[in-house]
């Protein structure tokens, strides 16, 4: 008959207890606030808490009209004993609207950096995230932001894509749970006017005839045009600040003939124009070893140390290969809104 086995009792052994209590415990932040809810709770809300962007307005090339206007925002920042005696109702929401790809975001970082500089915190939100909320999630989303601003003042709110927060009520695709969302911002906005706080809000749209006219009545909007030639001039020498142009090329030709491209569009020039350039830094100096084979490191160095030109015939294959994004359409539906909302407000 078989013999009878006994099944041993695995044991953890002195090595892997002392491994298990080596591994280290998950730190929490220690971000605690008073809006979290259940379907909003704290770990989202941190996320919403962005740091300082990298560049200010001084970086910022062209676009007159918009840094002129936030330029004197900034100038106009303080002064609280002054307003309160002029019973000065100060804008508090600034939309950007524009063509895809005109630097809105760019700009209103900028901004955002100078506040920044002030002592403000930055909650940054998509339109498109709260859009794709649960029901209800969206309305309270909107109204923790706000109060979390007003708690923690100074504070500047960025709302992205924002045409998908306060979508216009009129329109006929418009759905009900949407139009619940634009009556929760409007009431969000109008308690952030009412505490008196120091709060800045911004937002960003390409579909600026998609926000609802209620909210145009409360907000100061600007424009973000396509770069100008001196803006593209002033990209490309950007970018290009470790090449060479040779004789027969130069910015300002490179800005005359980029006319109608957006900021988008310029980058992917300048991306395939560096990647010929890269190519050809390799070719030219390759290092080989006694066997044949490339050797990566010395021909790396090689590379990086040498001189890149960027010759007139390069740069006009790239341009002449191109094709920059069609902007028709969203070009004729901000011309429509313009006309729209001058006629409104006239």
């Amino acid at each position: 008959s078989a013999p009878n086995l006994r099944m041993a009792t695995p044991r953890k052994n002195a090595l892997s207890s002392a491994s298990e209590k080596s591994v280290p415990k998950i730190k929490e932040s220690g971000f605690t606030t008073k809006n979290a809810c259940k379907d909003v709770p704290a770990d989202v809300i941190e996320k919403w808490y962005k740091p300082q962007p990298c560049h200010d307005l001084g970086d910022v090339t062209g676009m007159g009209e918009a840094k002129a206007m936030l330029l004197e925002k900034l100038d106009g920042m303080g002064w609280q004993a002054l307003k309160e005696s002029l019973d000065y109702e100060e804008q508090k929401f600034i939309l950007f609207y524009g063509l895809p790809g005109t630097g809105k975001t760019f700009v209103i970082e900028g901004f955002i950096s100078e506040l920044m500089k002030r002592g403000y915190k930055f909650i940054s939100l998509k339109g498109g995230d709260i859009h794709a909320s649960l029901v209800g999630v969206g309305e309270k989303t909107v109204n923790i932001a706000f109060q979390e601003a007003i708690d923690n003042e100074p504070c500047v709110v960025f709302i992205d894509e924002f045409d998908n927060v306060c979508v216009n009520r009129n329109s006929p695709n418009a759905a009900p749970h949407e139009k619940k969302l634009t009556v929760a911002f409007l009431e969000a906005y109008n308690n952030v006017v009412r505490s008196g706080r120091q709060v800045v809000m911004l937002g960003a749209t390409n579909y600026p005839n998609m926000v609802d006219s209620a909210m145009w009545d409360r907000m100061v909007s600007v424009i973000v045009p396509l770069p100008d030639e001196e803006s593209r001039m002033n990209y490309f020498k950007s970018r290009f600040k470790t090449v060479v142009l040779s004789d027969d090329l130069t910015f300002e030709y490179m800005a005359e003939t980029t006319v109608g491209y957006s900021y988008r569009d310029l980058g992917k020039i300048t991306s395939f124009l560096k990647q010929k350039l890269l190519n050809r830094a390799i070719e030219e100096n390759a290092v080989y070893d006694e066997s044949g084979e490339m050797d990566i490191a010395a021909t790396d160095k090689a590379a990086g140390n040498a001189v890149h030109i960027l010759p007139l015939n390069m740069y006009e294959d790239v341009l002449d290969g191109f094709v920059p994004s069609d902007k028709s359409s969203d070009l004729a539906c901000i011309e429509d809104f313009e006309k729209r909302f001058t006629k409104e407000t006239g």
